[in-house]
């Protein structure tokens, strides 16, 4: 028993711990999953916008705050603006542009009354190694979250390059706030812990069921096995019983015949003794009394063995009269006197079983 407890202890640990270790891999799997599917999302939209703006215009720009009267950067400036518009994630647009090893915003996407607004020539200080690896790489990027004047922002940079030469005259930036981004993230992958627990809970609720299951089969074969030993033990007593009885029948039987002989014995004597003194006449009905008490005693014996019998119907008994009559067949002891009382009660109950008792 302990053997099995033990081992049904290790499976439960085995699932449990395989259950865990695989939520821990889909936690993983979802985090880097959600990553990459946000980082190409985000590239998606980045790298379409910037398809759409028009770069001719970047080359008749000087990079100047004086850039704000000419249509060129409005045009670009409303087309980040509306950027913003249909991109809600997103909190900055903006345009880049390195000289010097340093980096300087173009146009962004913010209004001029704006405290977060950048003007035309206005360097970005904070720009780090990504930033300017943005536009030496010539690839697009997603940048870890990093903070500016304005916030932590996980960044996307999608190099603009010139038609004719290929190299990179700019580039396009849209921030994303940090905190959202990882917000967003935490969300996920609390769905997923979720999910594991609910998981790991059934588990566990399963193996529940299965114990009690077996619980309750191991108390279905046991009470079967008790009945089937019920079943052969009635059998058994039935069986005694039938040659109790048979045993009985033919004990009462056997007894039964030579009393009645004597009984007749005793009668024929009596007819033969004429002139036999009242005394002699007074023995021989004592002696036929007794057997005919001998003879109820067997009969009761037989009835009393028979258990299907047991149960006779109760009857009134005057406990006085039966009295009497036991007497009248018992002869006392010298010197012995029985004296009965007037105060007996009538009972209920069975008759035989009573004379057999008091006898």
């Amino acid at each position: 028993m302990k053997k099995k407890n033990l081992k049904k202890i290790s499976i439960e640990k085995i699932v449990f711990f395989t259950i865990l270790a695989l939520g821990i891999f889909y936690l993983y799997f979802t985090y880097v999953r959600f990553s990459e599917d946000r980082t190409k999302r985000v590239l998606q939209i980045a790298k379409s916008i910037e398809v759409t703006l028009p770069k001719e215009y970047l080359k008749k720009l000087e990079i100047k705050p004086n850039d704000i009267s000419k249509p060129e950067y409005q045009i670009l400036k409303n087309n980040l603006k509306e950027v913003i518009r249909v991109n809600p994630e997103a909190r900055f647009a903006y345009l880049l542009t390195q000289k010097n090893e340093k980096v300087y915003f173009i146009v962004d996407s913010e209004p001029e009354s704006s405290k977060d607004y950048s003007p035309p020539g206005q360097e970005y200080t904070e720009a780090d190694i990504t930033t300017h690896q943005s536009f030496k790489n010539e690839k697009e990027i997603i940048t870890e979250p990093s903070t500016d004047r304005w916030g932590t922002w996980v960044s996307a940079y999608i190099p603009i390059k010139d038609n004719i030469t290929g190299k990179t005259i700019a580039v396009y930036g849209m921030d994303f706030d940090a905190k959202s981004w990882n917000r967003t993230l935490l969300f996920n992958l609390i769905e997923s812990i979720v999910l594991i627990t609910l998981f790991l809970l059934t588990a566990l609720f399963l193996f529940k069921i299965i114990e009690k299951n077996k619980i309750l089969n191991y108390d279905i074969i046991n009470r079967r096995t008790e009945e089937e030993k019920l079943r052969n033990a009635l059998l058994i007593l039935k069986k005694k019983n039938e040659e109790l009885d048979q045993f009985a029948y033919v004990i009462s039987h056997d007894l039964k015949a030579p009393l009645r002989a004597i009984y007749s014995l005793s009668e024929w004597i009596q007819e033969d003794l004429v002139g036999a003194t009242d005394d002699v006449h007074k023995n021989f009905k004592l002696l036929q009394g007794r057997i005919v008490r001998l003879e109820n005693l067997i009969n009761g014996v037989l009835e009393y063995s028979r258990i299907e019998n047991s149960k006779k119907a109760s009857e009134a008994l005057d406990l006085k009269k039966m009295l009497i009559k036991i007497v009248e067949t018992t002869v006392p002891s010298e010197g012995f006197e029985v004296y009965i009382a007037d105060d007996f009660p009538v009972i209920i109950a069975e008759k035989k079983i009573n004379i057999q008792d008091f006898q």
